[in-house]
């Protein structure tokens, strides 16, 4: 299990410095390996990190949006 959530980590942090994260988005969801690695890292900086980032719609990098109130 510890390998498989390592793997996941390496896709995710991949896809977020290639700006690809739309493109894995589904995979690191719906991968086995998603709930433990989001119980394991709850306690760090990174959980929240990443719950966030997989709650608002899957970031495509070719555009840009800003919500102004």
């Amino acid at each position: 299990q510890r390998e498989q959530v390592l793997d996941l980590i390496d896709i995710l942090l991949k896809s977020v410095s290639e700006g690809k994260m739309h493109d894995s988005y589904e995979r690191i969801v719906n991968d086995p390996a998603y709930d433990l690695m989001m119980e394991g890292l709850a306690d760090t900086n990174y959980g929240p990190w990443i719950a966030s980032m997989m709650e608002q719609m899957p970031p495509d990098a070719s555009h840009l949006e800003f919500d102004i109130k």
